[in-house]
């Protein structure tokens, strides 16, 4: 599963940043190879040519270094230059999440995101802030990104989405689920996903706007507009309509599709 390139790629962005500092080039090039509890900085500095002091001077201790290697990995995608794309298309839903969704992946298979995601859960069991900075520094501002996007999406009214957050992690899932997790669990040729990504995403999209578009133009049954406004009041009245979308069954849970989204 391959994504198409762009002409300013998280690829392209992540090389630029590196090219111009060896010393976090090595610095994540061990962490990856041997982690963070079996990396020296005396390796390190070994690796790009300089002294163990010139480390200390930069940025004082190794889990500083490391909390660098983790934002400048992410820069590609926090920056927000990757969702740049969605944000002059979000005058259309699903152009604007489509451009996300490449984005998303052209990230994940151009940033060595498997092998550090395989590190940072690895490391974690010992070193629980590693975690926490790997979410903090990285994941947590290209999340904010999205959430801004759907946010924005939602004042103009061409979503229906009170809730960006959660939203923008719901899409993000629908598009991991097939470009990252198979990867770090390191599943055999045959158990990996054969959906291209292409599918992945435009079904991630459907899913997506079928719910937030949907409830826009007043095209979901009757129980789901019931449920939705429940869960954003109390529990009481959630518990009611849980209750009556059992009743309705899936089968009656469908929207329609507007070719011009």
């Amino acid at each position: 599963m391959t994504a198409a390139t762009s002409g300013d790629s998280a690829t392209e962005t992540s090389a630029r940043i590196e090219e111009q500092d060896p010393l976090l080039v090595a610095a994540r090039e061990q962490f990856l190879a041997h982690g963070y509890a079996g990396t020296s900085l005396e390796r390190i500095a070994t690796q790009a040519g300089v002294a163990r002091q010139t480390i200390y001077n930069r940025f004082g201790s190794k889990k500083s270094l490391f909390r660098e290697v983790v934002s400048r990995k992410w820069a590609s995608l926090a920056s927000g230059d990757s969702f740049g794309k969605a944000r002059e298309l979000s005058q259309s839903p699903v152009e604007a999440l489509t451009a996300a969704g490449w984005a998303i992946v052209e990230f994940v298979e151009s940033s060595q995101q498997v092998a550090f995601t395989r590190m940072v859960i690895r490391e974690s069991a010992e070193h629980p802030w590693i975690g926490a900075e790997f979410f903090k520094v990285g994941k947590l501002p290209a999340l904010t990104q999205l959430i801004e996007l759907l946010a924005d999406m939602d004042r103009r009214g061409r979503l229906s989405c009170s809730n960006p957050d959660t939203a923008a992690r719901q899409f993000i899932g629908m598009i991991q689920e097939f470009v990252i997790w198979p990867a770090v669990m390191a599943l055999s040729e045959e158990d990996l996903p054969s959906q291209p990504v292409e599918l992945v995403i435009a079904e991630a999209v459907r899913t997506f706007t079928a719910r937030y578009v949907a409830q826009l133009r007043g095209d979901e049954p009757p129980g789901v507009q019931a449920f939705v406004a429940a869960t954003e009041s109390d529990r009481p009245a959630r518990v009611a309509t849980e209750a009556l979308l059992r009743d309705l069954g899936a089968a009656r849970l469908t929207t329609s599709h507007d070719p011009l989204l």
